[in-house]
């Protein structure tokens, strides 16, 4: 694979790459979804005057704010939302048709699919929930919780989180 390409179609879609050679690159570079654009794209992500969206039931446990940064609307093939969960707010259980990427931001919390299969995740530390699996994310009981949430296709919500199940995923950690 030529230096600089993406072999990672989830980091083709953020970095524009469409990692095939394209016509007129030196030795095979990988091409941009942007190649021969003459200007730079800028899309504004939060937007002035319009105030953060309280998560809503059925979808969130306790008090989380989410600000739409890109989203295609009913569309549903790529939202990008930045989220701030208060200690012991979380996601209901949920998944992607196409799967998601957390960025954590900053704070401390929890990540889990239905199999069990829990981390607890940090800033810096980067999720993939694959096409279809069922997973919940939210806030450690003491901490808050920022992520940039990159979904791909539409969201599919299923039962909360109750907070024993919540609690439980703690311990021990």
């Amino acid at each position: 694979m030529p230096y600089g390409a993406v072999a990672d179609p989830r980091l083709a879609l953020l970095t524009g790459q469409t990692g095939h050679a394209q016509p007129g690159t030196p030795d095979g570079a990988p091409g941009h979804a942007w190649e021969g654009r003459s200007t730079m794209e800028y899309e504004r992500g939060r937007k002035d005057g319009v105030p953060s969206n309280v998560g809503p039931k059925p979808t969130f446990t306790g008090h989380a704010m989410q600000d739409a940064l890109l989203d295609d609307g009913a569309k549903g093939e790529i939202r990008v939302y930045s989220v701030i969960f208060e200690p012991g707010a979380r996601t209901y259980w949920h998944s992607h048709a196409s799967g998601q990427t957390l960025l954590i931001n900053s704070g401390e919390g929890m990540v889990e699919n239905r199999d069990g299969d829990k981390r607890v995740v940090r800033a810096g530390d980067v999720v993939w929930a694959p096409p279809g699996e069922v997973h919940w994310h939210g806030a450690a009981p003491d901490a808050f919780l920022s992520h940039t949430a990159v979904s791909l296709g539409l969201t599919g919500w299923e039962e909360e989180v109750d907070e024993a199940h919540y609690r439980g995923a703690f311990e021990g950690e």
